[in-house]
Parts: structure tokens; sequence; C-alpha cells
């Protein structure tokens, strides 16, 4: 959802982006009936618990991942959208608030 919203917002054609098409695709035939949403959730309360536990923060390595790739789209350039993977594309939508405060952004 972000992805396609920044690429809306800056005026790009998401149709550019085979990641995302791919991922959509993916998305749209998957079913998630809430006894699974309920099993994931305690699943990942549970791991996260043991994670901390033991001194882990599983979220921290996609975390710092993420702040690297948004690093090189903060001076405005954009990914090759056609061949950009999901998460270079994410990276680069998360940081398009950034570059354009007086523009408004409903994330």
């Amino acid at each position: 959802m972000h992805i396609r919203m920044a690429m809306e917002w800056r005026g790009i054609d998401p149709a550019f982006s085979r990641a995302l098409l791919d991922t959509e695709a993916r998305v749209a035939r998957f079913i998630d009936p809430p006894e699974l949403q309920a099993a994931d959730k305690a699943a990942l309360a549970i791991n996260h618990e043991r994670a901390l536990a033991k001194g882990d923060d599983p979220w921290s390595e996609l975390s710092e991942a993420m702040h690297r790739l948004e690093q090189r789209y903060l001076d405005g350039s954009r990914p090759e959208f056609a061949f950009a993977s999901l998460m270079e594309l994410w990276a680069w939508a998360l940081v398009q608030y950034r570059l354009l405060p007086a523009i408004p952004y409903d994330a």
C-alpha cells in the first residue's frame, strides 16, 4: 500500500514496477482467515519475547537494513522501478514524505 501510494503521489505509474505488481497479485490470492491471523499474532509475540529474553531484537536487523536502503533516496533519487526489489521500493516510499513536506501525504 505504501509503495503504490508513494508512486501515485509522485506521479509514477505503479505498472512500471514488476515487483509491486507481482506482489499485489500474490497478496490478492492469499486468504487469511481470523483464526490464522490470531495464530500468527500469538506466534510472533512468543518469538519476540524469546528473542528479547536472549538479548536479541528481532526487528533491529530489518530496521538497520531499511535505514541503509533509505539513505540512498534521501537526495531525491529514484530506484529503477522496472528492476528494483520490493525492499528497495519500500525504502524509497518511506522517505518520500520527508522529501516534500509541503505536499500532503496520506499514509
